[in-house]
């Protein structure tokens, strides 16, 4: 949940779904949660509260390695203040977005890979 959720304030959803979505893409990239709940006791959030992604980064042990384009994204989608966390324009223009190492017919193949291995759900098209 956003941390302007948590606290009460009213919110835009647009800008708490760009959270949820970063918090998602978190979990995608490195097969761990950014943190473990949403208050200044979790360490992690505590990185994200205060802006800090020096810190926030140098608190995982184990991580994938990730390109700083892609910390860059991930720390700009977790910004605990919703008028500085990235928008969607912002998400779609990010250099880690529009790479050309993005490749997302790669992805689509990988799916047909996925329902041929476990045959899944034949009917949908990519």
């Amino acid at each position: 949940m956003a941390p302007e959720m948590l606290a009460g304030h009213s919110y835009d959803g647009r800008k708490t779904d760009i959270f949820a979505t970063g918090v998602t893409l978190f979990i995608m990239a490195t097969c761990q949660y950014p943190f473990e709940e949403a208050t200044l006791q979790d360490e992690k959030y505590a990185y994200i509260a205060n802006n800090d992604a020096i810190g926030f980064w140098n608190s995982f042990d184990k991580i994938y390695p990730l390109t700083s384009e892609l910390k860059d994204l991930l720390f700009g989608m977790l910004t605990a203040e919703p008028s500085q966390r990235y928008t969607l324009h912002q998400i779609i223009l990010h250099p880690w977005v529009v790479q050309e190492e993005v490749n997302f017919m790669n992805l689509i193949n990988v799916g047909r890979e996925i329902q041929d291995k476990f045959q899944i759900n034949k009917n949908v098209n990519y």
